[in-house]
Order: structure tokens, then C-alpha cells, then sequence
């Protein structure tokens, strides 16, 4: 991944993580609380419109760029310090899934994988499905 310069971070995106919460009759009800604020860029990299089953889908890709400021490259770096359902901690022991996801102009992007990171920096793919 090529540097990217810092003025570029020009999203001040929330991250978001799923977590269950009972419906009271022994199932889970999905629901979105915020885990995380951070700078980033976020690119739309691909479109694709089809018709499948009789319905019109939208499928967005995205490749976000964040900044990350918890690292394992530190030499003060604490294993204790993470919560294993933390956004910074996913990142670090790459281990993204979908159960997180940003918000940008409207739309709920969910974070699929990392595709890069160096230091200081992350590459994620991510993805918005309209129906």
C-alpha cells in the first residue's frame, strides 16, 4: 500500500459492531451500538446492478482507509489493554468480520476484510447491499 497522506483522512467516521440482545422468547435481536470514532477515506471501488428473483439489487464496494492509533508495534504494547470485541482489536489481530460497519453519506457499509494495513494504516473492504 502506498503512503497515504494525512490531510486524505477527510471522514469522520463511527464504527459500529452487532451484538444480540434477547427478544425475551429465548432468540436474539440484532442491534448496532457504537464501538469506535475514527479519521478515514473511503473510496467507492465498485457497482454492480442485477436482477435476481424477480427483485433489482444494488451492490456497493468500498475500500476505506483508516487510521488506526493502537498498535502491537509499540514497544509498550499490553495484550490486557484490548477488549477482544474491540474495533482496534479486530484490526490488530486481523480478525475483521461483519459485525462491523461505518455510515457514510446514508448508507450502512458493512467492513468485510482488510486487504492491507502498514503501521499506522488500514485498508478494509467493505460493502452496501440496497434491495
Amino acid at each position: 500500500m502506498k503512503p497515504i497522506n494525512i490531510g486524505q483522512f477527510n471522514r469522520r467516521v463511527q464504527i459500529f459492531r452487532q451484538i444480540g440482545e434477547s427478544d425475551g422468547m429465548g432468540g436474539q435481536i440484532p442491534r448496532w451500538v457504537l464501538d469506535d470514532t475514527v479519521w478515514a477515506n473511503v473510496v467507492e471501488s465498485s457497482g454492480k446492478r442485477q436482477q435476481q428473483f424477480g427483485q433489482l439489487n444494488f451492490f456497493y464496494g468500498y475500500d476505506i482507509y483508516i487510521r488506526s492509533n493502537k498498535t502491537t508495534d509499540q514497544p509498550d504494547f499490553n495484550a490486557d489493554d484490548f477488549d477482544p470485541a474491540d474495533f482496534a482489536t479486530a484490526l490488530v489481530a486481523n480478525r475483521l468480520n461483519s459485525n462491523y460497519s461505518i455510515w457514510h453519506e446514508g448508507r450502512r457499509i458493512i467492513l468485510h476484510s482488510i486487504l492491507e494495513k502498514n503501521e499506522w494504516t488500514y485498508k478494509i473492504f467493505g460493502y452496501n447491499r440496497v434491495t
